[in-house]
């Protein structure tokens, strides 16, 4: 767990950056404030690419 001091943009508060089964979030520990980070922060799996038969 990180924490974000005085960064939440609600209350002005801690923000802990934690992960759960269902991925990253950020979580003002004084007011309660919930983001989840943007799809384009997370990695994303890659396809293998085709290459064409010679």
């Amino acid at each position: 767990m990180t924490l974000y001091l005085k960064a939440c943009p609600r209350c002005h508060g801690d923000i802990a950056l934690d992960d759960d089964q269902f991925g990253r979030y950020m979580e003002c520990l004084q007011c309660g404030f919930l983001v989840r980070p943007k799809a384009e922060d997370t990695p994303s799996p890659v396809a293998p690419r085709k290459t064409a038969a010679a």
